[in-house]
């Protein structure tokens, strides 16, 4: 179920993990919600590096696709472009939406301005040859810099954090163990990241866990990660 923009007021948080100073008029990253509903948004990330493709987790779009969850999928251009079977079967699903993950998974903040602006229009591109377009921007490994904002903001493109951790990627967590993170840090209005690029060990196993337990719970409406409402009016 996606919800108006108008419903959801956007909660702008002023993360502290990289000390950077923001500039005048900046929104920083999004990490959560402020709703009174019970909502969260389910997210996910696609993204290999320069040296590494990974894959795709079809079971986790499966279970999607039969419990009729929608979700935002952040891909790296790299990933589409080594995907495409897997891409267009999701860019055709209107459960999908997608965000825009940089093209090879770099250190933004490392980056001059226009290679920022490289990472983003690439992965764009990329989207657009599927007939999508990133709802919004997620920087690799969580990391944002002052210039990387300036970069979005001026493409009006949001940026958006998580603040619920799966912790799918490591190969020593349990599917139990995904769950129990998954449901002791979500409330209204979260935004949970997992993988579905085949770098999550046991997502596949613990997403229907976690769905039906959000579900008793009753947070089972989903809400789009971007929280700026640009495709609100297009579902």
């Amino acid at each position: 179920m996606r919800l108006r923009a108008s419903a959801l007021p956007v909660l702008l948080t002023w993360p502290a993990l990289w000390g950077v100073p923001l500039g005048h008029g900046l929104e920083p990253p999004i990490q959560s919600r402020e709703i009174d509903s019970m909502s969260i948004a389910i997210t996910f990330d696609a993204c290999p590096t320069s040296s590494k493709a990974i894959g795709f987790d079809r079971a986790v779009f499966d279970t999607l696709t039969r419990e009729q969850v929608p979700a935002t999928i952040f891909v790296s251009g790299r990933w589409v472009d080594q995907h495409p079977e897997a891409m267009a079967e999701l860019a055709s699903s209107p459960l999908i939406e997608f965000g825009d993950h940089s093209y090879d998974h770099p250190h933004m903040r490392a980056l001059p301005p226009a290679q920022m602006e490289l990472q983003v229009d690439r992965t764009e591109a990329t989207l657009a040859r599927y007939g999508r377009r990133g709802v919004a921007f997620r920087p690799p490994y969580g990391e944002w810099s002052q210039g990387v904002l300036e970069v979005l903001q001026r493409k009006q493109i949001p940026v958006v954090l998580w603040d619920v951790v799966s912790g799918d990627p490591s190969d020593k967590i349990s599917a139990k163990g995904i769950v129990r993170n998954v449901m002791a840090r979500t409330r209204p209005g979260s935004i949970i990241v997992f993988h579905i690029n085949g770098r999550g060990w046991r997502t596949a196993d613990a997403l229907p866990t976690v769905i039906a337990q959000l579900r008793e719970r009753g947070e089972d409406r989903v809400f789009g990660a971007q929280g700026s409402g640009v495709d609100d009016d297009e579902s």
